[in-house]
């Protein structure tokens, strides 16, 4: 089954909309992320406690993982195992 994702996450993705810090969190100072934060805010879908990790490739080509229900596609998550999932044939 081919996956068609909702365009507006592509675009999303695409614009840099998912990205909170522009670099991996742990480079960032506590001073940096403050900064950060204060101009990012505006420009990222920021989402409390959701991590944006997959690209639209990844959820295009996930092809399960075991632990999964099959057909259910990642495209975001939490950090402590909550995974939030698209199931294309709903």
């Amino acid at each position: 089954m081919f996956l068609v994702i909702p365009t507006a996450f592509e675009e999303l993705y695409l614009s840099g909309r998912f990205d909170y810090w522009g670099v991996p969190y742990h480079s960032l100072s506590d001073a940096e992320r403050t900064r950060l934060y204060e101009t990012r805010q505006a420009e990222v879908l920021w989402w409390d406690g959701i991590e944006w990790e997959y690209s639209p490739d990844d959820v295009k080509s996930f092809a399960g993982d075991g632990q999964l229900s099959p057909g259910l596609h990642p495209f975001a998550g939490t950090g402590h195992g909550d995974i939030y999932c698209w199931y294309p044939r709903w």
